[in-house]
This record gives structure tokens, C-alpha cells and sequence, in this order.
């Protein structure tokens, strides 16, 4: 069975019925497949992230990061540091001696 399509009365396209009905179903299933593919990307993104927040945690608590704070006062003498632990107090090192 074909069916018969007329856009102008000099143009016809002919196009078998089980052409259109492999067409649509090839549709369908890209469509299908590309929805797998970006829910996996998804997946993957979310993965990631808890693995970026765990890893952060991890580094940065507040013992490391008064730790970090107080060797960047040292390598950089003269500067104020915020202490992570007490943000009102600093770190300062001045001629090699920390106050």
C-alpha cells in the first residue's frame, strides 16, 4: 500500500506505508537511547559531585584549615590571616615570630 502525498499539483511523493512506520519506529528508539545516554551523563555528573563534596569535607576541616592558614602567615610574614577556628582572631607573623 502507498500513500501519496501532493504538495502541488505538479509534485507527488509516493512513499510506501511500511517505510513511514520504520521510520517513526527508528525515531522512537534514537529517542529512547538518547534519554539512556544523558541519564547516564546525569548519573555520572551526580557521582562526581558527592565524590568532590567527600573529598572537600575531608580536606578542609577546621584543624587543616587553621593549620593551612597559619603556614601561609608564616611563608608571607607581615600579612593577617583570619583564624578559621575564631574569625575575629589572626594570624600574623612579624621578623620570623609568630603573634
Amino acid at each position: 500500500m502507498m500513500t501519496v502525498t501532493t504538495f502541488t499539483e505538479k509534485t507527488r511523493l509516493s512513499v510506501p506505508v511500511a517505510s513511514l512506520a520504520a521510520n517513526v519506529l527508528f525515531l522512537l528508539f534514537a529517542g529512547w537511547r538518547a534519554s539512556e545516554f544523558t541519564a547516564d551523563i546525569y548519573a555520572q555528573m551526580e557521582s562526581l559531585r558527592r565524590d568532590i563534596n567527600r573529598v572537600t569535607e575531608e580536606r578542609f576541616t577546621m584543624a587543616q584549615g587553621a593549620e593551612q592558614a597559619l603556614r601561609l602567615a608564616m611563608e608571607n610574614p607581615g600579612i593577617r590571616v583570619p583564624d578559621p577556628r575564631n574569625p575575629g582572631q589572626f594570624f600574623e607573623v612579624r621578623n620570623g615570630v609568630g603573634k
